[in-house]
């Protein structure tokens, strides 16, 4: 961290935060936007990509993805660690505390839910929420997993299967209705009037860039970073072109990996119910 000061965490002494104005901060600098930022999404949804955009809106990355109980500490390790070393940069530290490290125009990213025991330790939070087609999540959270060798030992039998539909078919019994779970659990922002609710597919231009202007127009309207829509577009363009820290290569065509079989499995384990639940009433070519 380029601090100009620094201090343990009273809750975890094993965490160094920055001291700015005598606040500890995850990270030390002054960023745009009035308010500081967390990017909720669905795994595999664009979570480092929205990240990428807040920094071309100027604001300040603290690298960690956090979660309930603490988060993963990429702040000061290159891309290859914490891609591989993720395990050994957990730090412990409630949500709450996390996010009082946040300054004005500082964000973090993460797969948070919104409980309603914890619904105040986002107040003046800018609440990104971002959700995606789930088919297209799940696969690729599956190629995400093959790239990154972060496969649990308990059930990566499905890596041994042939690449295509019939790993996905195996993949989506090992893994599936897990992860259909957890994605659901972090969607509960759907109807929270203070998140800023986008899809993967606006982002991206699925919907045209029309409507990529206006979400990514609203996001920096709601971190509090002046702008024009025009502006906000050619940031939103300057990110798409860059690599993120979980990008699996390039965007997966879907029925390289999907099937009957898949489709069979995939309503069977809530798939189908939950894209319902998200506006999604069919599936989409590319995930």
């Amino acid at each position: 961290m380029n601090a100009t000061a620094s201090a343990r965490h009273p809750s975890n002494p094993e965490l160094t935060c920055a001291v700015e104005q005598g606040s500890l901060r995850l990270t030390a600098g002054v960023g745009n936007g009035t308010r500081p930022a967390v990017v909720t999404t669905m795994p595999k949804s664009g979570t480092y990509f929205v990240a990428e955009y807040l920094k071309c809106l100027g604001m300040v990355d603290t690298r960690v993805h956090a979660d309930e109980g603490g988060f993963s500490d990429y702040r000061n390790v290159d891309r290859s660690a914490a891609r591989t070393e993720y395990k050994s940069l957990y730090v412990r530290l409630p949500l709450s505390q996390t996010l009082g490290l946040l300054g004005p125009g500082h964000f973090l990213v993460g797969h948070l839910p919104l409980r309603e025991a914890t619904r105040d330790i986002f107040n003046g939070i800018a609440v990104i929420a971002v959700r995606r087609e789930v088919r297209a999540a799940l696969v690729s959270f599956m190629r995400w997993i093959e790239l990154s060798g972060r496969a649990d030992e308990v059930d990566c039998a499905w890596l041994g299967v042939p690449p295509g539909s019939m790993r996905t078919a195996a993949f989506l019994r090992a893994r599936g209705k897990s992860l259909v779970g957890y994605f659901s659990v972090s969607q509960t922002w759907l109807d929270e009037p203070r998140a800023t609710q986008v899809a993967y597919e606006e982002l991206v231009g699925d919907l045209g860039e029309f409507r990529a202007a206006d979400v990514a127009s609203a996001i920096a309207e709601a971190v509090g970073v002046p702008h024009t829509i025009d502006q906000a577009f050619h940031w939103l363009s300057a990110a798409r072109g860059r690599d993120t820290l979980t990008s699996s290569g390039r965007r997966t065509v879907l029925g390289e990996h999907w099937s009957v079989e898949c489709e069979g499995i995939f309503e069977s384990i809530g798939g189908g119910e939950l894209n319902k639940r998200l506006g999604y009433t069919r599936p989409k070519p590319t995930a």
